[in-house]
């Protein structure tokens, strides 16, 4: 985000562009962008994500330059893309019929096909490893795994909502066989088309989407407990209003 009201002009700008290589020039240990493209898989698939290009490569170069700012990062990979021609348009793809290596339903303990826990940090002691394994290490286990797997055939996952539309519980659309927005290409218009939510939820910064989620689901939660106390406090209310009615009645009659 560049800053209109900033005093000094061009001679600050040369001056901040010359602090900011200053600071990125602390030590003379190269840092290969193969390393970040292979060490830091997640955050390069972020940054893919996020700005809307499958391209590994370029995405460890983004974050080399930026420092590992993510925000950065998809800036630079975001205005890249917007200088290349499309070629090619992906297919659409059924997630039940994909190959799952991650399963996970928070909502259903109990799902057709299981779940599946895969590759994740949730289940670790989240402790420093102060002495983590080696590269050479880290590849010698990776073959071991890669030599011992064994073949499986793809199973079926039907998703969740396939139940709940079943069962009534959640609404049915007809398939919408409508051209796609695409809006990498053409502005984003209000009411938006569900296609361009879809892909602008996609090109969200995925923390905030996952913090998003969290508060909404804390904040549903909250109205439901809210919602049993108050039917809890009206029942009692209710009860104290019928006890005092009965003993006018009886005071009455006596």
């Amino acid at each position: 985000m560049a800053y209109v009201a900033v005093s000094g002009g061009q001679e600050a700008i040369e001056e901040s562009i010359r602090l900011l290589h200053c600071l990125r020039g602390s030590t003379f240990k190269e840092l290969e962008v193969e390393a970040i493209e292979k060490k830091l898989g997640l955050l390069v698939d972020r940054v893919m994500s996020e700005a809307g290009l499958y391209a590994p490569v370029y995405a460890a170069l983004a974050l080399k330059q930026a420092e590992g700012s993510i925000e950065e990062a998809v800036f630079l990979l975001r205005a890249y893309r917007s200088t290349l021609s499309r070629n090619y348009y992906t297919l659409p793809a059924s997630g039940s019929e994909m190959r799952a290596i991650r399963r996970i339903s928070a909502a259903f303990k109990d799902i057709q096909g299981g779940q599946i826990l895969g590759a994740t940090y949730d289940y670790t002691h989240r402790l420093i490893e102060f002495q983590q394994p080696s590269a050479v290490e880290l590849c010698a286990r990776r073959q071991a795994c890669l030599k011992a797997a064994q073949p499986v055939p793809t199973a079926r996952l039907p998703r969740v909502s396939e139940y709940l539309k079943a069962e009534g519980l959640i609404d049915s659309y007809a398939d919408h066989e409508a051209e796609p927005v695409d809006v990498t290409k053409d502005v984003l218009e209000f009411p938006a088309d569900r296609s361009a939510r879809l892909q602008t939820l996609t090109r969200a910064d995925s923390g905030f989407i996952g913090g998003r989620t969290a508060r909404s689901a804390a904040m549903a939660l909250c109205i439901q407990r809210w919602a049993s106390c108050a039917a809890a406090m009206w029942s009692w209310k209710y009860r104290i209003c019928s006890t005092r009615k009965k003993a006018y009645a009886s005071v009455r009659s006596y």
